[in-house]
């Protein structure tokens, strides 16, 4: 199975602090815009159905940039996670300066875990946002119209420390990880009783959708802040005392078992899963209604369970030419560049033709292209943030979305029609988020995977959209830790 038993696993625990140190990490920006003094740093604990996995430090003061008066707002967050014996802690930090007015002139996000180091800095105009990113040392840079609306540099700036007014127009934050601008509306739902500490408050509580997961915050009766709620994880931030954020075991924290919190598990361990054939289920809840069925896995409804039927084709099924494959009707978006795929660069072109020689077959190609990924690259949970393809060949390092991009820009450049699909993989009992990539043969979609020491794609893989950006990321979160009955294995 090559490195997937630990790859994939890692991948989506990363993913998930990643997501928290992106998302939960700004939580309070904005907080105060009309600042004229600065601030005491504002301490917030960050902790997962009610196990502390991090924290985050708040702190404003005046500052100036070119020439205009502003706020200078800082949110540092460090969470620290360990799973199957790696640990894994990830640092971010979100500066920006806002004007008195609100305005956004500035922002800079950095990001590290391990060896890897991620830096995105924003300059914004009226009608346009520059953004120059650099990820381990691969630079670009990229330019956003501005829509009418509000903007923030961070998804949680709208969430400030005294209460926000519900009738503002939809903000636009910019998203780190794809870097577009994602909108987010805020609505008031009214007041409720909240429990904190063991003890029953009333609040007023506001709410919003990011990526289909629903942010509750809620607020004292004269503004003040008391907590932060996102997701199917129950992650949350409370206020918490310099002392108690700081500490090494900060009270709340009991170990987070995050196998079972992040990964959900069959009622029974399954044997060799690299050479599954078939893999039916029975699932209950979760919503699967929009989870594909194609040629290689069917989802059908049954009350209020779904069952899900797993049948990867065959490899040996397909004689498709890559000279007739990508003229079928559709197919032309499949062999363009994207971002992070350079799929008509030079290099590119010409590394395809040296692995796939004089090859005319698209299974022949495709597997060749694929042994190559496997051969080069290693495993390394400090790089699972999407990166372009050249970067991951230069560095040989990644997780299984890195194989999945260097491998789909690899056999776009040799003619074959090649996407990205994100979902899950099982291993033993336990379903893992995992990212690999499907070929066009000219009928039919092939999954191949490089990730794993195998040609043939096994059942083991549960497709849940195509992609790897904000969609496949809600599709992952959405399928939470339902129940899973097996009810048929084959090899």
């Amino acid at each position: 199975m090559g490195f997937s038993k630990p790859g994939p696993s890692v991948l989506k625990i990363i993913c998930f602090a990643s997501g928290l140190c992106g998302l939960v990490g700004s939580a309070f920006g904005l907080s105060c815009w009309t600042t004229i003094q600065e601030n005491p740093p504002k301490y917030f604990g960050i902790s997962v159905q009610g196990k502390r996995i991090g924290y985050e430090v708040h702190s404003e003061k005046p500052s100036t940039w070119n020439g205009k008066n502003c706020t200078f707002i800082e949110d540092f967050t460090s969470v620290a996670l360990e799973f199957s014996g790696t640990k894994v802690e990830l640092k971010s930090t979100w500066k920006y300066w806002i004007t008195r007015e609100g305005k956004p002139l500035r922002a800079i996000f950095e990001r590290s875990s391990g060896r890897s180091r991620f830096n995105l800095s924003a300059e914004y105009s009226d009608d346009f946002v520059n953004l120059t990113i650099n990820s381990d040392g691969d630079k670009s840079k990229k330019r956003l119209d501005l829509p009418d609306g509000a903007f923030a540099p961070d998804p949680y700036s709208v969430w400030v420390s005294s209460k926000p007014n519900p009738t503002t127009p939809a903000t636009y934050f910019i998203d780190s990880d794809t870097q577009s601008l994602i909108k987010l509306q805020v609505k008031p739902v009214g007041t409720v009783n909240l429990a904190l500490g063991g003890i029953a408050v009333k609040a007023e509580l506001l709410e919003a959708q990011l990526s289909e997961q629903s942010l509750r915050a809620y607020y004292a009766a004269d503004g003040s802040f008391l907590k932060l709620s996102y997701g199917n994880f129950m992650t949350e931030t409370i206020p918490v005392s310099k002392e108690d954020a700081l500490a090494k075991s900060p009270r709340g924290a009991s170990g987070l078992n995050l196998d079972e919190l992040l990964t959900a598990h069959t009622d029974r361990p399954i044997p060799d899963t690299e050479t599954l054939t078939r893999f039916k289920l029975d699932v209950t809840g979760t919503d699967l209604a929009s989870v594909p069925s194609d040629a290689s896995q069917t989802i059908a409804r049954d009350s209020e369970r779904w069952i899900v039927d797993i049948h990867p084709i065959a490899n040996s099924s397909s004689v498709a030419k890559i000279s007739d494959v990508g003229r079928t009707a559709g197919m032309e978006k499949y062999l363009e560049i994207e971002d992070l795929i350079p799929c008509k660069s030079d290099d590119f072109k010409r590394l395809s033709v040296k692995l796939t020689g004089e090859s005319s077959s698209v299974i022949e190609a495709a597997l060749m292209v694929r042994d190559f990924v496997h051969r080069e690259l290693r495993p390394d949970p400090s790089m699972s943030d999407p990166r372009d393809a050249g970067e991951t060949l230069r560095s040989k390092r990644g997780m299984c979305i890195n194989y999945a991009i260097l491998c789909t820009t690899l056999l776009r450049a040799a003619g074959i029609p090649t996407r990205i699909v994100s979902g899950f993989e099982v291993l033993g009992a336990t379903f893992f988020g995992h990212a690999w990539c499907e070929i066009w043969d000219g009928t039919h979609w092939i999954g191949v995977d490089a990730t794993v020491d195998e040609s043939q794609l096994s059942a083991s893989h549960l497709k849940l959209s195509e992609g790897f950006g904000s969609e496949a990321k809600k599709r992952l979160l959405q399928f939470g830790v339902p129940k899973i009955h097996v009810l048929l294995v084959a090899h």
